[in-house]
């Protein structure tokens, strides 16, 4: 499993930053999402919980005008593990397959958000996915990996906030 790098998470502004969690209650590990977001939500990261796709969130995210949108997403790569969690520029996300639970690409919603201001930049942390079939069960490497990157971005978030 990889785990999150220091130097990303020094690179993010976290209290400009909201994450976008996306994900499908319904479709096993594509549930990752919605879990991470639980946890953000009880250390306080400001998170906003999209299911079935980041177009269903668009109001919220308006509302906050984050300087980061973090998208927290299940990623599916044959080049990468599962429970693998990788950091994608959204220029670059054509190399990952995103689970098809979305109605609009996340591409034409991030470059909405861009070109009307509402972002100052998007970002994709993926979780690596392997089972994507109807089901409330999340694999335990996929479940793990959601949990320490939970954890992760709780303990910068409260770092950051004890330095100010």
């Amino acid at each position: 499993m990889t785990s999150i790098k220091p130097s990303f998470l020094k690179e993010l502004d976290l209290e400009k930053t909201l994450a976008a969690c996306v994900g499908s209650p319904l479709r096993g590990d594509d549930r990752i999402g919605l879990v991470v977001c639980e946890e953000l939500s009880k250390c306080g990261f400001p998170s906003v919980k999209c299911e079935y796709g980041l177009e269903n969130c668009i109001q919220d995210i308006e509302e906050v005008k984050p300087g980061t949108l973090l998208i927290i997403d299940a990623v599916y790569s044959d080049k990468l593990g599962e429970g693998d969690v990788v950091l994608i520029n959204p220029e670059e996300a054509s190399d990952y397959a995103i689970p098809t639970t979305h109605s609009l690409p996340m591409r034409l919603v991030i470059d909405m958000l861009l070109k009307q201001g509402v972002i100052g930049r998007a970002l994709i942390l993926g979780i690596s996915v392997k089972k994507l079939d109807v089901s409330l069960e999340i694999s335990p490497r996929v479940l793990e990996a959601g949990l320490l990157l939970s954890k992760s971005l709780c303990d910068a978030f409260h770092k950051a906030r004890i330095e100010e």
